[in-house]
């Protein structure tokens, strides 16, 4: 991890329980801390990683790696009963870790993720900049923490069906 990190520029001094916990969370991790946070992992076994702690760590070690205000876009499925509370007006705190981009379709270029059926345009103050965690090898990637508060400003639906929310962070 400490080699990806120096490979994209990055000077974190990160300690080995952030480390771990980075690489952890870029391997399948990011599934189970992100389903906790939302409340839809049930941990049962005794031998489940502490995913609280490790969200904390994960965003511990976020939190150091360089901020990102840019227009990023994220494309995700939305359950119906989820997106019904993201209409113009409301603001809407995320729980979980949130990767976007401000690379693909912003730019004009094929987006990897267009199967999905909801994009939403962000315009983020304090995303962080973790192109080495993605999965997509040109993807810029950048992760807003739990906690960011978004406002909704827009919501439409695109010809080709694709909700498309914009967003700002606050």
């Amino acid at each position: 991890m400490r080699t990806a990190l120096r490979r994209f520029g990055f000077d974190a001094d990160m300690d080995a329980d952030e480390l771990r916990a980075l690489d952890y969370y870029q391997q399948a991790g990011h599934v189970r801390i992100n389903g906790f946070l939302r409340g839809s992992l049930i941990v049962a076994a005794r031998d489940v990683p502490d995913h609280q702690a490790l969200a904390e760590v994960v965003g511990d070690a976020l939190r150091r790696l360089p901020p990102v205000r840019a227009r990023l876009t994220r494309r995700a499925d939305v359950p119906p009963a989820e997106l019904a509370r993201w209409i113009p007006g409301a603001t809407v705190t995320i729980a979980d870790f949130w990767s976007a981009s401000y690379r693909s379709s912003l730019l004009g270029e094929a987006d990897v993720f267009d199967h999905h059926r909801h994009r939403f345009v962000i315009r983020a103050r304090s995303g962080r900049l973790a192109d080495f965690l993605s999965w997509v090898s040109d993807e810029r990637e950048v992760i807003l923490l739990p906690g960011t508060r978004l406002r909704v400003e827009a919501r439409a639906t695109l010809p080709d069906g694709t909700i498309e929310i914009t967003l700002s962070e606050q």
